[in-house]
């Protein structure tokens, strides 16, 4: 078996510069979600990028599929008669990304190469992984390892929005049978918070608010880093305020600073009582300011960041329309409810209903998801543990819990596993996001192995 994995190994080495060039490539496809057209129900970009992947499988002699621009994969069969129709053990990854937001030194789509790093959207999260996965089943597949099973990378399109495109795919596509999702951290992560996506719509009366516009904010799945309100002053003239913050994944409001909870604290005590705005703007920084608990979500006495909820707002806009006759003006804020086990779901979300029922407000859920967890002694987490430490040769750190959301809720059996290595940042989310080249490679060899043992099924450590 060592002798297997150290042949895979050496494939990966002698592909080091078409790994690099080909993640390079993938970068520089500008996969944000966009308008979605004929065949291509997430936009050109995004469309672009899972093309890409497959016809990069395909070139290295893997079996593709594309569901309709929502999704696809590429496989290896077993090499032994009973893989031609054996389980599936997979990863899954995805091509879609965020926006770039401000504040980049590199050119975020240019991929470029600095101090033996890969800068731009989407290096850390999730194109390394995808090329990664893809590379090592090239590796596995070049090997002529024996393997038992069909090993499989599934490309996803819309996982930094609305999952639309993954319950396509398993809805045409059966479910593998095991496998993680290269989209976190490792050495591989047992425990996934819940999360409850939402929307909050406020209508007020244009005609008796200073305020003319807020906008702020990229997406519900990121602190916002820049928010600007526009009001009139005493004289009836245009003043912008404008407030900066630091951007970071929305699951961990703690490494970012929100622009629009910097913009609700400068505006609150400059509102007249009068203001139609006045009743939002206070409910704002009584429950939604990132560094309180406004609602109360959590236990007395939670202590671990790991024990708690969050919740944080990540983007808000206003907007004009008319109904019965009337021109209607709202604002509407967009957020994430990260919660632990055993924390029930339905309290946060009457808790929160009620509160905005009371100014007037309406609550509108996008996604609602359970946490999910897999015991540490599991026969998928061992051998994932056994992969990353036969690579790394870290065998200090342990299983861990995160606060974010990853394809492992998507289908069972299925864990986050890298790519992010322990104790270090990569600015997922943020400006400068970047992998080092060596770590890239590394996490290649930790997925081929992952992929070899689960299919071998050899628990012998």
């Amino acid at each position: 078996m060592t002798k297997n994995l150290e042949r895979i190994c050496n494939i990966i080495d002698q592909d080091r510069i078409n790994i690099v060039s080909c993640l390079q490539e993938l970068i520089r496809i500008k996969s944000v979600a966009g308008e979605p057209a004929e065949g291509m129900p997430f936009g050109m970009e995004v469309d672009r990028a899972l093309r890409y992947c497959l016809q990069l499988s395909e070139q290295y002699g893997l079996v593709t599929r594309n569901i309709d621009g929502f999704g696809g994969h590429c496989e290896l069969a077993g090499t032994q008669d009973e893989g031609r129709k054996g389980e599936i053990i997979s990863t899954l990854v995805h091509v879609d990304v965020v926006e770039a937001g401000e504040g980049w030194t590199h050119n975020p789509f240019n991929a470029e190469i600095d101090n033996d790093s890969i800068f731009g959207r989407g290096a850390i999260d999730d194109k390394a992984a995808a090329i990664a996965s893809i590379f090592a089943l090239k590796a596995i597949r070049e090997s002529r390892v024996q393997i038992r099973n069909r090993l499989r990378v599934i490309f996803g399109t819309d996982e930094e929005t609305n999952w639309i495109g993954i319950k396509k795919y398993f809805s045409v596509e059966e479910q593998p049978t095991m496998g993680f999702t290269p989209d976190a951290v490792f050495p591989v992560v047992n425990k996934e918070k819940g999360i409850i996506d939402f929307a909050l719509h406020f209508c007020y009366d244009k005609t008796k608010t200073a305020i003319t516009n807020i906008q702020g904010g990229d997406g519900i799945n990121k602190i916002p880093d820049s928010c600007e309100i526009r009001c009139l002053d005493g004289n009836c003239r245009e003043v912008i305020m404008k407030a900066t913050g630091k951007a970071a994944h929305i699951s961990e409001p703690e490494k970012g600073k929100s622009a629009i909870d910097e913009a609700f604290m400068k505006i609150h005590p400059l509102l007249e009582k009068d203001d139609s705005l006045s009743p939002l703007v206070e409910f704002y920084t009584k429950y939604f300011i990132c560094t309180k608990d406004g609602l109360k979500l959590n236990p007395k006495g939670s202590k671990n960041e790991m024990d708690k909820s969050t919740l944080c707002i990540g983007k808000i806009s206003t907007k004009m329309f008319e109904a019965s006759g009337q021109e209607i003006s709202e604002v509407i804020l967009e957020g994430s409810i990260r919660y632990p086990e055993p924390i029930n779901p339905n309290k946060i979300i009457s808790k929160l209903e009620r509160r905005v029922t009371g100014i007037g407000g309406k609550l509108k859920l996008y996604e609602v998801m359970e946490p999910i967890s897999m015991d540490e002694e599991s026969f998928i987490i061992r051998q994932l543990l056994r992969s990353y430490t036969y690579i790394t040769k870290d065998f200090h750190n342990k299983p861990i819990a995160i606060g974010g959301t990853t394809y492992a809720k998507s289908c069972r059996n299925i864990v986050a596993f890298g790519p992010a290595m322990p104790g270090k940042e990569y600015g997922a989310h943020m400006p400068e996001e970047h992998i080092h080249i060596d770590e890239l490679m590394d996490t290649t060899k930790v997925i081929a192995a992952a992929l070899y043992f689960l299919d071998s099924q050899d628990q012998t450590e």
